[in-house]
């Protein structure tokens, strides 16, 4: 196959694949690489994370929290915080735990405060897992959970996304229903502490991720009916008109994976998958470190640096650090990669159980301040 690239163009990656014979993808504007921050006090995967932007208070610094998961033998009502500064050294805290212990849940940030929703939790001690509706509160200012309006839909592995005042909640599985890969997506209002059913996705998944990007909620991997089916699938959704679109399809198709919004792309990481530029085939678990951006505005994928460590089930978020250097102020948005499965330990070939990571790595990796124009 020959396949010419138009001159003074960037870098390109060339691929060949069932999928998506011949397709060319650009190398991603080059923001830097990824770096590692200070591990958790535990790992733990299937675990979730939110930012509420700042924390409480006048000049509340940047943070974002983290909420339960999978420790190995433990699923978890561990939450934590983190206020990273503006560098490796970062600091973590220990907050009220949640009332109900969860793995494979969703978590978002609304009005400064934390919603863990969903998930799966032990019925009783000994028992098969029960997947729940459950949407629990935290209000950073009292240090208090509450219990809100469940949702209409028990699931697990969903995502959960802000936008618009409302928490939208999109996909996941529910291994009670006979319904395993759902489409569903509900909206819950705060005010009115009310969730109302919108119209599906055209593709029902688990194991799916989520970011908002110009008032639209995209949708992109996972696991679908047939195997590998969704998983290299990008949709969006309306709110103003509640209809979705079918967009590019992403490079890797992958399960578990994170997503989170960078200057106006949405960059997938990570996750569960065959390798880079497959289509999931098998369900071997095999996580990956392929990190692909997709620019709404013109409905393309770039390749972007893998992350140093591979992961699957983790959590993603975007903080926007805020820096003042020689009384200019300056902004940066970061992304941060949290924990989750980075692999499997014991002999090849034998008995062998998911390795899991407290690592957080960030992209891009914080450069210096940047130096003002001559007379700015």
């Amino acid at each position: 196959m020959n396949i010419q690239i138009p001159a003074g163009t960037p870098p390109f990656v060339v691929h060949v694949s069932p999928s998506h014979l011949g397709r060319v993808y650009p190398v991603c504007p080059n923001l830097g690489n990824w770096q590692y921050l200070s591990n958790m006090a535990s790992a733990r995967a299937e675990l979730a994370a939110a930012t509420p932007g700042h924390g409480p208070g006048v000049g509340g610094s940047p943070l974002f929290y983290v909420v339960g998961g999978y420790d190995g033998s433990n699923t978890l009502q561990t939450v934590d915080t983190m206020q990273p500064a503006l560098g490796p050294v970062a600091g973590w805290a220990s907050l009220a735990p949640m009332p109900t212990a969860r793995r494979a849940l969703a978590a978002a940030c609304l009005d400064g405060k934390l919603y863990a929703l969903g998930g799966i939790t032990p019925s009783s001690p000994g028992t098969p897992f029960l997947t729940v509706d459950t949407v629990e509160e935290y209000d950073p200012v009292n240090h208090r959970w509450n219990r809100k309006a469940p949702m209409p839909t028990a699931r697990k592995d969903l995502a959960a996304v802000e936008l618009g005042g409302k928490i939208y909640a999109v996909g996941g599985a529910d291994w009670g229903s006979g319904t395993p890969m759902l489409a569903t997506l509900e909206v819950y209002d705060p005010v009115l502490n009310r969730w109302d059913a919108l119209h599906p996705m055209p593709t029902g998944r688990q194991g799916l991720a989520a970011v908002a990007i110009d008032g639209l909620l995209y949708v992109v991997g996972g696991l679908g009916y047939g195997q590998g089916q969704a998983g290299q699938t990008l949709e969006a959704y309306n709110p103003a008109t509640d209809t979705w679109v079918a967009r590019s399809p992403m490079p890797t198709g992958r399960v578990g994976l994170g997503a989170a919004a960078l200057n106006g792309r949405l960059y997938a990481m990570g996750g569960n998958g065959d390798g880079p530029f497959q289509p999931i085939t098998r369900l071997a678990f095999r996580p990956l470190s392929v990190v692909e951006a997709y620019d709404p505005t013109t409905d393309s994928w770039c390749i972007a640096p893998d992350m140093r460590s591979p992961r699957a089930y983790f959590a993603a978020v975007t903080l926007t650090h805020y820096y003042s250097y020689l009384e200019h102020v300056f902004s940066m948005e970061i992304i941060y990669a949290i924990g989750g499965y980075s692999g499997l330990t014991g002999p090849e070939g034998g008995q062998q159980t998911p390795l899991l990571t407290a690592s957080v790595e960030v992209y891009p990796s914080f450069p210096p301040p940047p130096l003002p124009s001559p007379g700015s």
